[in-house]
């Protein structure tokens, strides 16, 4: 137990020497990658002469030492391997220091050829060599993969990672895995993957576990997850929708990535992800409004909308407010909710006098006649309804009064004052009621 703490101790005092000195001079690194291939090849001699020290020519090994010395000492110049940085180095860094260690190892080998060929002494033995090889790769590979791992601790600890799960395991999914980790700069880091392949379930890609699709709502709290990814673009609707409410339960945001031959110049970036949006879960092409003709028939009218504070009429509002009319009244009977909207449309477009907020009931006949004589709207939104059906259900004269005699009041009014289109919203928003207050 000591021992595994001190060398804990020991790592941490290695990391903080690291992290101190953030890039390491090219000399540094060739002679480090010298001194372990003597290293090695001392180890080897001895290895093979099981470690009995008296019986090594000392005279040979340091014939060994200085063969082996520029033998390697050429490889690395060939491939430079000093020149890499090693805690931004790749798996082609390591497999180049790999290749420059079996070069040094086909030059001492060729050495040998030679020397037998001429029938001369060998100073290194071919099994040797070979023992001087696998040491020597293993320290050479593994330190810099320490290194690498040290230097991503540090910087891993520094960002906030959001966590990740990804839809679609196999080959896309481990591609994405690996793209989302690196182009985000560990601001993504996958925790799990669903698949409803059963086949993969329970296995793991990189130590991340697959799961199956009935798992998911077990997961997306006790990891904290943030965002789910879809890697797959075939996903049938109904298997999507259901992953969109269990998401929505957690508020976790689900992205879709572009088809792989969308990526610019095949590599994805952060400006390609895209929410998933509600036509991706409807498994029919979105209704395109045409916005011209919608445009042309709200510009330069007066148009009023009854229950402006609402969240319908407040949105009706909104994107009228954007439609430049002549005048847009917004009307409704609570004072907060409609002083609010009207600070809101002033700030946002600008309106000034041609909004007109007025503060009435839909059922006083009085003031809504008074209203549709002041400002004389062309096109009337009528929004104005209770909506909450077991509220109504409680409350039934209330809602017969305001949603069916309010309606009757301004449908009236219309009438009277020649209005061009009056627009009922749907109190229950149903085609077919199943209900009473709907029918």
């Amino acid at each position: 137990m000591f021992r595994c703490y001190q060398i804990n101790c020991e790592l941490k005092e290695f990391r903080k020497f690291l992290l101190k000195n953030r890039i390491t001079p090219k000399w540094v690194i060739f002679l480090l990658d010298l001194a372990i291939c003597i290293v090695s090849f001392v180890y080897a001699s001895y290895l093979l002469a099981d470690f009995k020290i008296f019986s090594l020519d000392y005279w040979s090994l340091f014939d060994g030492i200085v063969i082996v010395s520029i033998a390697a000492s050429t490889s690395f110049f060939l491939f430079k391997t000093y020149e890499g940085i090693i805690r931004f180095s790749e798996i082609h860094e390591t497999m180049r220091a790999l290749s420059a260690v079996f070069c040094s190892l086909l030059l001492m080998l060729l050495l040998n050829g030679i020397l037998i060929l001429s029938k001369g002494t060998l100073i290194i033995h071919n099994s040797v060599l070979f023992g001087y090889f696998f040491c020597a790769s293993f320290l050479i590979c593994g330190y810099r993969m320490l290194v690498k791992s040290l230097y991503q601790e540090d910087e891993e600890a520094d960002v906030i990672s959001s966590n990740v799960i990804i839809y679609g395991a196999e080959i896309k999914g481990s591609f994405l895995q690996k793209t989302l980790e690196g182009i985000s700069n560990k601001q993504f880091r996958v925790v799990a993957f669903i698949d409803d392949n059963e086949m993969l379930v329970g296995k793991t890609i990189d130590n991340v576990r697959i799961y199956s699709i009935s798992q998911l709502p077990s997961l997306l709290k006790p990891f904290r997850v943030k965002y789910l990814f879809f890697s797959q673009h075939n996903v049938d609707v109904d298997l999507k929708v259901k992953v969109a409410e269990e998401c929505m339960k957690y508020n976790v945001k689900l992205m879709n990535i572009p088809p792989f031959e969308r990526w610019v110049q095949g590599n994805l970036n952060l400006n390609q992800l895209s929410d998933v949006k509600i036509e991706d879960l409807l498994g029919r092409p979105a209704i395109e409004l045409c916005t011209n003709n919608v445009v042309n028939f709200i510009s330069g009218k007066n148009v009023l909308i009854t229950g402006a504070a609402g969240s319908i009429g407040s949105e009706l509002a909104r994107q009228i407010a954007d439609m430049a009319p002549a005048s847009l009244i917004i009307c409704d009977q609570i004072e907060t909710g409609l002083h609010n909207l009207e600070y809101e449309l002033q700030q946002k477009y600008y309106l000034g006098n041609k909004l007109k907020p007025y503060l009435g009931d839909v059922k006083d006949v009085a003031a809504m006649d008074q209203l549709f004589y002041t400002y004389r709207p062309d096109i009337v939104f009528h929004a104005a309804a209770y909506k909450h059906v077991p509220v109504m259900e409680n409350h039934p004269s209330q809602a017969i009064r305001n949603n069916v005699l309010g309606t009757k009041v301004l449908a009236d009014l219309s009438e009277v004052y020649g209005v061009e289109r009056f627009l009922f919203i749907s109190t229950d928003k149903a085609i077919n009621p199943t209900n009473i207050m709907g029918a």
